[in-house]
């Protein structure tokens, strides 16, 4: 199998992601002093920085920023991609409230704000709007809520936002909610969506025996789904139990 990237730097995507990656101190918009915790893992944001590379992604979309780790690498590649129109949504109603507004000052300190878009509002609101603006996006990353019904609308949203081979990353599969979702995905949608392997993505020098087991009775923490084909079901179609 081709790894595509076996010792990827994301410290030369941009330097402010070594501060998060690293666990520094970030300055909020209040002042306050905070530390940089609970963050994406290194090998969402090479699985991330990979994808993108390769499908040549000019809008992307992802579900609560935090400290902006991963908005971080979504505008940083936008930028080293280079391409039109290069756009990045972040939904986090925490944003300011919870995480005062640290992912975005990261952003900004990092001079990648021009890519950004963020709304500060719970994404059951946000995404149907932007179904309504007939948005598509190449690459969709779903890192918030753990509740099966944020989870579901999540995922229910994020599939009609797609466009035709589009890829919807979800996080913390494990999560019994999320793993949830995620299974009545692959039972009732498997003519419209198809699973990833993730592997190629991944840092090489994470691939291990104990990955390849998780894999295989699919306990990993980061499952994505390609979209190739309709995404409505017929009226009266049956559903697969899940």
């Amino acid at each position: 199998m081709k790894i595509i990237n076996e010792k990827p730097d994301l410290l030369k995507l941009n330097p402010v992601i070594h501060t998060l990656i690293s666990g520094q101190t970030v300055v909020g918009r209040s002042d306050r002093i905070h530390q940089t915790t609970g963050i994406s893992t290194i090998n969402n944001l090479v699985v991330i920085s990979n994808l993108m590379n390769e499908m040549q992604a000019t809008s992307t979309l992802e579900i609560e920023m935090a400290y902006g780790a991963s908005t971080l690498v979504f505008c940083a590649m936008h930028l080293n991609l280079n391409l039109k129109e290069s756009e990045h949504i972040a939904i986090d109603p925490f944003q300011f409230i919870h995480y005062d507004d640290c992912g975005v000052i990261n952003v900004q300190n990092a001079k990648l704000d021009r890519f950004l878009k963020i709304y500060y509002e719970h994404s059951c609101y946000v995404l149907p709007q932007l179904i309504k603006q007939d948005k598509k996006y190449d690459l969709i990353y779903i890192d918030g809520s753990h509740l099966f019904e944020d989870a579901f609308l999540d995922a229910y949203f994020a599939l009609r936002l797609l466009r035709s081979g589009g890829v919807m990353l979800i996080d913390d599969s494990t999560d019994p909610h999320v793993a949830k979702v995620i299974s009545f995905l692959r039972k009732n949608l498997c003519t419209a969506i198809e699973e990833i392997d993730l592997t190629e993505y991944r840092l090489r020098t994470e691939i291990s025996p104990k990955y390849y087991l998780a894999r295989k009775f699919r306990r990993v923490q980061l499952t994505g789904f390609r979209l190739i084909g309709k995404i409505d079901r017929s009226y009266g179609t049956a559903l697969v139990n899940f």
